[in-house]
């Protein structure tokens, strides 16, 4: 189901329920984005960022469309469990908005019976999952610009005659491709970035017409763009690399990441929410943009309805 099905089913939920309806999602990326499968969430991670949002008490209901998409592991899930009966968070499931009920012996039992059958259905779905990519990686790799799943920007994906799904190249979006990595290389922010992407009227991978910065930054740093596509298997411990056209020279690529570095060493411990009068304008005699932030320090703010 896309993010935009579920957000309306999510909307219909806030609205059968009395609550008002806010949504938390990364786009088209996982919420455990920058982990793998077996490693353990932290505050780096989206996901841990909302588990922290529960223990600090700003997120008091909660809805998500599918409990096996939500917790990854039967025992994740008994630890959610008991973290949403601590923290006494409502937890509202499926496009019904069924109540998960944790109140008594038997409704727990019930629970933990329901997390043992998703997580059989999470193995299953897994390993006939991680079986396909490595038939796909083996047979196809070396030959096709094989997708294994999610969305790649200046990419389209088709069917291919050996009905394979493919990456293909979208010709107007590379265009705009190469224009972010040319205007970061150029010393433009990422700032000035969303504002070329979207008064171009330039869409998202998913067909957003907003962009984030987050999104924005990700895609300059994805080593895909130079051709270095590659997946894990943590069981087989093996690493599968593919076939990917280049889309952006390497030497141009390498730049940005070294503009990354010296600017996130010149960004400080603390982000900056609010522009400067002149921080569009002015620059260090090295390229780089010369930027000031101030802290705001504001109360807790309470969310009535969050969506995962």
């Amino acid at each position: 189901m896309s993010l935009e099905q579920q957000a309306k089913i999510g909307k219909q939920v806030a609205k059968n329920l009395g609550l008002k309806y806010f949504e938390l999602n990364e786009g088209a990326t996982s919420s455990r984005d920058k982990i793998e499968y077996n490693q353990e969430r932290d505050e780096t991670t989206f996901f841990g960022q909302i588990e922290k949002a529960i223990i600090q008490g700003k997120i008091k209901n909660l809805w998500y469309n599918d409990r096996k998409r939500f917790a990854r592991s039967g025992i994740e899930d008994m630890y959610f469990q008991a973290l949403f009966r601590k923290h006494k968070v409502n937890i509202f499931e499926t496009k019904s908005g069924n109540q998960r009920k944790f109140d008594t012996a038997q409704d727990r039992g019930i629970d933990s019976i329901l997390g043992i059958v998703g997580q059989i259905d999470r193995d299953d779905r897994r390993e006939k999952s991680i079986g396909g990519k490595i038939y796909k990686s083996e047979k196809y790799g070396d030959t096709k610009q094989v997708h294994l799943g999610g969305t790649l920007f200046g990419f389209d994906v088709q069917q291919d005659k050996d009905k394979i799904k493919v990456y293909v190249k979208n010709k107007e979006n590379q265009k705009h491709l190469q224009k972010m990595f040319d205007l970061y290389s150029k010393g433009k922010s990422i700032k000035d970035i969303k504002n070329y992407l979207e008064s171009n009227n330039v869409k998202t991978s998913i067909g957003n017409t907003k962009w984030s910065l987050g999104s924005i930054q990700k895609i300059l740093q994805n080593e895909k763009y130079i051709g270095n596509y590659q997946w894990f298997d943590k069981d087989s411990q093996r690493t599968f690399n593919m076939f990917l056209e280049r889309s952006i020279s390497i030497s141009v690529f390498n730049k940005v990441q070294r503009m990354f570095k010296k600017n996130q060493k010149n960004k400080g411990s603390n982000v900056r929410k609010h522009d400067s009068l002149f921080g569009q304008y002015l620059r260090c005699n090295c390229g780089e943009s010369i930027t000031s932030y101030y802290q705001k320090r504001t109360s807790v703010l309470k969310l009535s309805l969050i969506h995962i």
